[in-house]
């Protein structure tokens, strides 16, 4: 169930990066036309410059007025965000191993650049690795003939839980109309074994089991579930539930 996409995602990233530049002419390589792969050279640059230590590398590529939006911390300037970073001596491997990056895309218009990728930080924990998946939006401006990281913005990527398999009866029972609001209503439905959900004006998508009575949808938040409720055995709400907060649906009588 998606309340026009609510209470989760607008994270987007930040994480160890920025690339060991071997030559101070590289950042302003890249022309205006720029290939998609000439922007994923920079970013591969930029992620092996946080391994490096590179703080130079950072002090040259971000903008003056350079803004991070991380996931789960307010919005840093570039002093905030290179202190954050902490380009220290440090023993080697201490900042990880090299990250992954895939789906890459860019997107240049005039003197500004839009990229956005998948990006896996891999932190060593002995002889374990802990892979932490997130999703960038990064802004590039042009200034002087020289492309500058504007902005960041960094977001988790969403993960559920397994499908569970439970009775197929009970979708059947879970099936029905709940209101929310008097112009507000939930459409739950059973087709050949699978769940759906409809909100008013909405479009229908499927709920997955994560229990026999909690449900979660792939396509919204990751933290979002819908859990039915029962009164004397029978089913009497369904109640969404995201970020610690409720809306309660009572199912309406046939």
């Amino acid at each position: 169930m998606r309340l026009h996409r609510p209470l989760f995602f607008l994270i987007f990233l930040t994480l160890p990066f920025l690339g060991s530049c071997k030559s101070r002419n590289s950042l302003a390589a890249i022309e205006v036309n720029s290939s998609a792969e000439q922007f994923q050279k920079l970013t591969e640059a930029r992620l092996d410059a946080n391994l490096a230590n590179n703080r130079e590398f950072y002090e040259r590529l971000l903008a003056p007025d350079y803004q991070i939006l991380y996931a789960t911390s307010a919005i840093r300037n570039k002093q905030q965000y290179l202190q954050a970073e902490g380009f220290q001596p440090e023993s080697a491997g201490h900042r990880g191993l090299k990250q992954t990056v895939a789906d890459f895309h860019a997107y240049v218009q005039g003197e500004t650049a839009i990229v956005t990728y998948r990006l896996v930080q891999h932190t060593p924990f002995g002889a374990q690795v802990f892979d932490f998946p997130m999703i960038h939006l990064d802004t590039y401006s042009r200034h002087n003939g020289e492309w500058k990281l504007f902005s960041m913005a960094v977001a988790d990527l969403p993960s559920w839980p397994d499908v569970a398999k439970i009775n197929p009866k009970l979708y059947a029972e879970y099936a029905g109309t709940y209101e929310i609001a008097p112009d507000a209503t939930l459409t739950v439905t059973n087709e050949n074994g699978h769940l759906f959900g409809q909100l008013s004006r909405q479009e229908k998508s499927e709920w997955f089991p994560e229990n026999e009575t909690t449900f979660f949808d792939k396509n919204a938040g990751a933290n979002e579930r819908m859990v039915f409720e029962r009164a004397s055995s029978k089913v009497v709400a369904c109640v969404f539930r995201s970020h610690g907060q409720k809306i309660r649906a009572n199912r309406k009588s046939k």
